[in-house]
């Protein structure tokens, strides 16, 4: 199973993105797979350093607002 997160925050580097509002904040979005590229559900996904994390819906989607510009890691598991 750690095999399979490993692989799953890989894969999310590339999906992610970081909408900005005008409030100076914006938030990460992405969608978490597994191994065979179906949708990962109930996933926690965390912003390293920060109180701040997400759990996917059932497509695997994920949202994490209010967040400062910059460079993030996150941390994803079960």
């Amino acid at each position: 199973m750690k095999g399979l997160f490993s692989t799953l925050c890989i894969l999310f580097w590339s999906l992610f993105s970081l909408a900005q509002n005008e409030t100076g904040t914006g938030s990460i979005k992405g969608t978490i797979t597994n191994s065979e590229n179906k949708p990962a559900a109930s996933v926690t996904v965390r912003v390293k350093q920060t109180h701040k994390a997400s759990l996917t819906d059932n497509e695997g989607h994920f949202t994490i607002g209010n967040i400062q510009p910059g460079i993030y890691i996150l941390e994803v598991s079960s």
